[in-house]
């Protein structure tokens, strides 16, 4: 949720800084066994055929076979997917294949050895921000994994078919399909502008009081002069909306029929109560042992879309999606704690694995930030996060309002722990060395304004001082 901190302190300075071919099932009963037990010599044929002499040594040793990394691991570099491309210019087909160029992690994860994700929120918070033809999939562990292809999505308007070469995933689901053409095309309902114009102009009548006419395009619903009609048509308006922007279908959505009621079964929300912010992702953790933990959503409102360009609408879902991950992160350690039988309170439990070197300084921040009303070190990552999938899709011309989210980072880095404003800044440094020229000009201008700006003041000049030295250098 984008709210502003209103605290104050002085930041204090921080440290800087096989492959093989995998079964197209998995085996049936391939866990590891209990102590004392032999392996069977069909366990260990089965193993050896699917998995490699690896798995037969880690079951000898009482270890599970590692079999979703080598699903994942198997595929990058090889073909995922056949394309059969009908241009209007042209009256033949293009045939075409798209590899696995890469699987996108965490930072801190390796391609191919990422256990994979709880929920596929998580994963579709990465290929949201990606520009190539990706997949959502599904291990054979029920783990969700993000992989990036080598094929351009989201070209201009084409006919396409695409199905999936043989794989060894429960569910593969494609998103910045080519030929669906930019979501500032015009869809028969219009460009994305005259759609948000029209959507935000119904919502500002909606709010007010009183009963105005007002004409939706949409079949079935003309002319309805009342508040229902006008708020079925806004619902229509704003989801068709954020369907095309993440190019995902509108049954992905869950339309909140009051004001925070937010779906986990659905990759976003749409909630046309929503006043207060642009979205809100992820959830308060608690921190005791039996107060259940309410499910992580993600959800956006009438705020999140800019008439300017989709691209708005797409950085506030990264960003939600963010918060959303760093929620899910959290609850999998309050849940491994309140397995143990141990004294420690959860934050003193937190403390000793990272102490351990059991999570790192970067986990142990964000899961105590989740278990607090406002959550600075969230806040900046999921701001990064957003600008990074953002910033080069459009124009320079065109990136006042992307540029909010590096303010606001400044604002949160006064209150952020060491470890995540010092990631920030390395994560805002290796995306400006992939930007072109003019963007980097733009960012650049703006990082020495804000230095210029805030130079009085040395807590918010911190943050300034870190991107002109860090960053834009």
């Amino acid at each position: 949720m984008r709210t502003r901190p209103t605290r104050k302190k002085t930041r204090k300075p921080g440290n800087k800084g096989h492959s093989g071919k995998s079964p197209a099932a998995r085996p049936a009963q391939t866990t590891a066994p209990r102590e004392g037990e032999r392996l069977s010599s069909e366990v260990v044929r089965r193993l050896q055929e699917t998995h490699g002499n690896a798995a037969v040594q880690r079951a000898l040793a009482g270890q599970a076979p590692d079999i979703q990394r080598q699903e994942i691991g198997s595929t990058i570099g090889k073909p995922i997917a056949y394309l059969s491309i009908q241009s209007p210019d042209s009256p033949s087909l293009t045939d075409a294949l798209a590899n696995v160029e890469n699987e996108l992690v965490p930072p801190g994860q390796k391609p191919g050895e990422f256990e994979g994700y709880a929920h596929r929120i998580q994963a579709f918070g990465h290929v949201w921000a990606q520009t190539n033809l990706c997949a959502v999939v599904q291990d054979q562990e029920g783990r969700y994994h993000a992989l990036k292809t080598d094929f351009p999505g989201r070209s201009a308007q084409a006919e396409v078919t695409i199905a999936p070469t043989p794989h060894p995933f429960k569910k593969l689901q494609w998103v910045n399909v080519p030929g669906r053409g930019d979501p500032g095309t015009d869809t028969g309902y219009g460009s994305w502008k005259q759609r948000a114009d029209r959507a935000r102009d119904l919502h500002a009548r909606w709010k007010q009081p009183g009963i105005t006419r007002y004409t939706c395009p949409h079949s079935g619903i003309h002319d309805e002069n009342s508040k229902a009609g006008m708020q079925r048509c806004l619902q229509i308006e704003f989801t068709n909306l954020l369907a095309q922007a993440l190019d995902i279908a509108r049954s992905e959505i869950h339309i909140a029929a009051s004001e925070g009621d937010h779906s986990p079964d659905h990759l976003v929300t749409f909630d046309l109560f929503m006043d207060d912010a642009h979205g809100k992702g992820g959830a308060r953790i608690p921190t005791d042992e039996s107060t259940e933990v309410s499910p992580p959503t993600v959800a956006l409102g009438p705020r999140a879309f800019n008439s300017e360009s989709y691209v708005y609408t797409l950085s506030t879902a990264v960003h939600e999606t963010q918060h959303f991950t760093h929620a899910m992160d959290a609850v999998a350690l309050l849940a491994e704690w309140r397995s143990k039988e141990t004294k420690k309170s959860f934050i003193e439990w937190l403390r000793s694995q990272k102490k351990k070197k059991r999570i790192t300084a970067e986990q142990y921040a964000l899961a105590v930030d989740m278990t607090k009303g406002d959550s600075p070190d969230s806040e900046i990552l999921s701001h990064l996060e957003g600008f990074m999938a953002s910033y080069h899709r459009i124009e320079v011309s065109e990136s006042p309002h992307l540029m909010k989210n590096i303010g606001d980072m400044a604002d949160y880095y006064l209150f952020a722990s060491s470890s995540i404003g010092d990631a920030a800044i390395a994560r805002l440094a290796a995306y400006y060395s992939t930007l072109d020229q003019a963007h980097k000009d733009r960012l650049a201008e703006y990082a020495r304004a804000g230095f210029k700006r805030t130079k009085s003041d040395h807590n918010l000049n911190l943050f300034w001082d870190r991107l002109v030295r860090d960053v834009i250098a």
